[in-house]
């Protein structure tokens, strides 16, 4: 049966997100005779373009969209060049409300995971959305393996559902590998 690259990374991200919260990753706690870890500033950017999107809209003004939305791009971080996949779900009505999404940041020195949240505002004089909300990492692979933190991510959107989106994330993290 046929699977688009959406309904795989979705599949593959939710049972990420379900064997993390089985086995309580988020909740250990370091050890306490671990050394202290040195906190890192990670801030990047990146202009993610809509690759498949799964959106349904509905009610009687046809006001209301949800469903699921695959966007990639390219970024730097900390020097390093990489790619970033985002995977998002929204549910929007009359265009601003909850999204979510789980982010993949892929470098030649590793790969790292965030989780984030936040909502998104429609301006009411123009097509923009604004975007806000928290960032958690999840793990990662090479120089970011023992890396965890979180932070905020900020967007704006100068086009319609589905289009463009110039993204900003801002992480405050320990355990990254130099």
């Amino acid at each position: 049966m046929f699977k688009s690259k959406l309904t795989r990374m979705l599949t593959g991200a939710v049972m990420a997100v379900m064997v993390t919260a089985a086995i309580g990753i988020s909740s250990v706690a370091p050890r306490a005779d671990a050394a202290p870890s040195r906190r890192t500033h990670l801030s990047f950017s990146t202009v993610l373009t809509s690759q498949e999107r799964h959106l349904t809209t509905v009610g009687a003004n046809l006001d209301h969209t949800f469903g699921s939305n695959f966007l990639t791009g390219t970024t730097t971080v900390a020097g390093q060049p990489g790619t970033l996949q985002f995977v998002a779900t929204v549910n929007y009505a009359s265009g601003s409300g909850p999204w979510t999404g789980l982010i993949t940041v892929t470098t030649p020195i590793g790969t790292f995971g965030i989780t984030s949240q936040g909502q998104a505002t429609l301006s009411a004089t123009t097509t923009n959305t604004t975007f806000g909300g928290t960032a958690r990492v999840i793990g990662g692979t090479g120089a970011y393996v023992a890396m965890e933190g979180g932070g905020t991510i900020s967007g704006i959107r100068q086009t319609s559902l589905g289009g463009t989106v110039n993204w900003q994330w801002d992480l405050n993290v320990t355990g990254l590998s130099s």
